[in-house]
């Protein structure tokens, strides 16, 4: 059974445009190599149709998602080696300088431009 709710939808869409997020890569061999992300929600993992993809030994199908939206950016994570900041985390905000842990590949967090 599908359920569609209108007013459940509407609080979770925002009709303003999201400014870029960027992540620097960290520790593989296209160090410091920018990502930019434009959607409200991302998939990370090396499944094939993850918005972003990452085909390393250690990254599972689906690793961790992140969710922006005009309160901010959050990673939510999938795969128990996810980590932020060193430290395993379920959900949590991304500010500037914090370093997300998929596996065996970081990313540097990075102010939006």
């Amino acid at each position: 059974m599908v359920v569609d709710s209108p007013k459940c939808t509407s609080c979770l869409l925002d009709t303003q445009p999201l400014a870029p997020f960027h992540m620097r890569l960290s520790g593989t061999s296209r160090d410091g190599e920018s990502i930019q992300l434009s959607t409200a929600k991302c998939t990370i993992g090396s499944a094939p149709g993850s918005t972003l993809r990452l085909r390393a030994p250690g990254v599972q199908p689906l690793h961790c998602l992140i969710l922006r939206g005009p309160r901010g950016v959050v990673a939510r994570a999938v795969a128990a080696d996810s980590r932020l900041n060193g430290v395993p985390f379920r959900d949590a905000r991304l500010t500037p300088g914090d370093r997300l842990s998929l596996g065996p590949i970081e990313f540097v967090i990075e102010t939006p431009t």
